[in-house]
């Protein structure tokens, strides 16, 4: 079982979030937040890595 946490957000940022979930397929505005930082920590984890690739490939042709 997942321990859990509160986060604020601000008022008007949450009433916007919720109308716009309105027909979606998520349950509240908790779990749209939980996949959007889901989405964020992957991403940045794969950017990280393609930008590795790109300077290792950069220092290969003599850039760095």
């Amino acid at each position: 079982m997942s321990n859990f946490t509160s986060v604020s957000i601000p008022n008007p940022l949450f009433q916007k979030t919720k109308k716009r979930l309105a027909g979606t397929g998520f349950t509240s505005v908790s779990s749209f937040v939980a996949f959007l930082l889901r989405e964020f920590l992957s991403w940045s984890k794969e950017d990280r890595g393609k930008e590795d690739s790109i300077k290792e490939k950069l220092r290969k042709l003599g850039y760095f």
